[in-house]
């Protein structure tokens, strides 16, 4: 299934993949939600991105919410982490020039994920830290590939 997006969200967005950001304007937060549990998935295997290999491969293994509280794979235009816009006006000239690729994947809170990274590897989450600081400070998400991740089975109680 394709996410359609609107124009206006095309071109507020600034998307990443694998452990790649999305820079989503909307606001997530739902009456009701407080008590629920939030869905997660656990890494099964290193996600691709611009990151250097020992940075994506201690994503293995850990699990991680998702964001909206949806255990839905979605369709999003996406962006390198460290070649990527970093603004408003570089994210439409990436949209007008065909910069932007989609992706499938699970769309996880950047904060969340360096938070749940650094209990594994601090120096990992350090790299994300220092290396893109524009992800880590924005809200954003970062899109794990269906390939390379799978929902949390909620009925084995973790």
């Amino acid at each position: 299934m394709v996410a359609r997006l609107s124009w206006k969200h095309q071109l507020t967005a600034a998307m990443i993949t694998g452990e790649r950001i999305i820079h989503d304007h909307r606001d997530e937060t739902f009456l009701g939600q407080a008590n629920m549990a939030v869905p997660q998935i656990v890494i099964t295997s290193v996600p691709p991105g611009e990151a250097p290999v020992w940075v994506r491969s201690e994503w293995v293994g850990l699990e991680l919410p998702l964001a909206d509280g949806t255990s839905a794979k979605e369709c999003r235009l996406t962006a390198g982490v460290l070649t990527g816009p970093r603004s408003f006006i570089a994210t439409l000239f990436a949209l007008i020039t065909g910069k932007l690729t989609k992706e499938v994947g699970f769309r996880v809170p950047v904060i969340a994920a360096v938070d749940v990274l650094s209990s594994k590897s601090p120096a990992a989450a350090d790299w994300w830290r220092k290396h893109t600081p524009h992800l880590v400070r924005s809200g954003g998400y970062f899109i794990f590939h269906e390939h390379c991740a799978k929902i949390v089975d909620s009925a084995r109680g973790a």
